[in-house]
């Protein structure tokens, strides 16, 4: 359930994205819909204290280690 959540979290997060380049609130973004699982498993296997470098389309692992989705949407603005 746990993976299930964090995939739903990261496709929801996506979606918003995508909904702000649409609008124009930005103008790009680097979307990881479909590859949600890579980024959540990964992350999931990962012990605390381990530390993560994600470029693009790893949103879901910095929600997996963590950081709250307002502050990663902040980071787009």
């Amino acid at each position: 359930m746990k993976l299930y959540e964090g995939m739903v979290r990261f496709r929801i997060f996506d979606t918003m994205l995508k909904r702000w380049v649409r609008q124009g609130v930005i103008n790009k973004a680097w979307l990881g819909t479909g590859e949600e699982a890579v980024s959540i498993g990964c992350a999931q296997a990962l012990n605390k204290g381990d530390v993560i470098g994600p470029m693009i389309r790893n949103t879901g692992a910095c929600f997996v280690m963590g950081m709250p989705m307002l502050d990663h949407f902040s980071g787009y603005l």
